[in-house]
């Protein structure tokens, strides 16, 4: 049975407890929850609880967001009939919905558990195709990088870093996301300063630097990106195909492990599950993977 929560408060009361058992798996709908304040939340989600997990329904994005089980051992057995019902009454349809009204708006995106999201596909039957596959990885004690670099230093990214940050950004975008295309900064870099201010302004853009004579030279970058209860999570971690395989992706991403650490906050990430470099610089340095998160596009005809 699906329940509509008018309140942020009645959906945390509902679901709070059960989203920070897995709180590293659950850090996108949690960052949401608590990094948006009541009116913008009601006006861009619609919160929907179930027996068994819950749902956030993104309307700007025309996309949904479904949470890890709060019990493992509870069989998937929600009918998510409801379910369509809740779409049609926000103004959005599925494919094979009979539907009357030409302005209703398709729904774009299923984001979420694996678990969760395969049974909602296959309940209506969705044609689909994956957007991203990712590991979540948590790290509770790091180990130091196989190459712990001694000119290797952390800092946090200030205004003199936002052209840098934002092409770094835009690469991040093309590479591990396939977003664009590499040829299309200029056009998109407007949109790209403003994502890296954001981040700066707010302090969670990271940058490792190597020292180079009497100089340090940026190398590479991280974020991080959400402050929960009791994790951080990091991402936008690039590096620039010049500074690749010199280990400051590890180094980096450890020192800022390490500061999250003495600052009382475990730390989570995603990684691309078909990037086997990438996973394995995380391993390497004590991050260990605990579930998967897919996306899918939902294709009409």
């Amino acid at each position: 049975m699906f329940t509509i929560h008018n309140s942020k408060q009645s959906f945390l009361d509902r679901v709070e407890k059960f989203l920070l058992q897995k709180e590293a798996l659950n850090n996108i709908m949690l960052g949401i929850l608590y990094g948006t304040d009541e009116e913008a939340l009601l006006k861009t989600h619609v919160l929907v609880t179930t027996n068994n997990f819950c749902l956030l329904i993104q309307l700007a994005r025309n996309s949904l967001l479904c949470s890890f089980p709060f019990d493992d051992n509870v069989m998937m057995k929600e009918s998510f009939e409801g379910f369509l019902e809740i779409l049609n009454n926000y103004g959005f349809f599925l494919p094979k919905m009979s539907i009357n009204d030409s302005e209703k708006i398709s729904f774009e995106l299923i984001i979420g558990s694996k678990q969760i999201v395969h049974s909602l596909i296959k309940h209506y039957d969705l044609n689909v195709k994956i957007k991203h596959h990712s590991l979540i990885y948590e790290c509770e004690v790091p180990k130091e990088p196989k190459y712990l670099l001694s000119g290797c230093r952390l800092r946090k990214a200030d205004v003199n870093d936002i052209e840098l940050i934002s092409f770094w950004f835009f690469s991040f975008s093309v590479e591990s996301l396939k977003q664009h295309d590499a040829s299309d900064y200029e056009k998109l870099k407007p949109t790209y300063l403003k994502h890296s201010r954001d981040f700066i302004e707010k302090e969670k853009m990271y940058i490792c630097e190597i020292k180079d004579g009497d100089k340090y030279v940026p190398v590479s970058m991280a974020a991080k990106n959400r402050k929960l209860k009791n994790f951080v999570a990091i991402s936008y971690v690039y590096t620039p195909p010049e500074f690749r395989r010199k280990s400051y992706a590890s180094n980096g991403v450890f020192l800022i492990v390490k500061e999250c650490l003495g600052d009382g906050y475990k730390c989570c990430l995603f990684a691309n599950k078909f990037f086997p470099t990438a996973n394995k610089i995380y391993q390497d340095i004590g991050f260990v993977a605990v579930n998967e998160i897919v996306e899918y596009h939902i294709l009409y005809e």
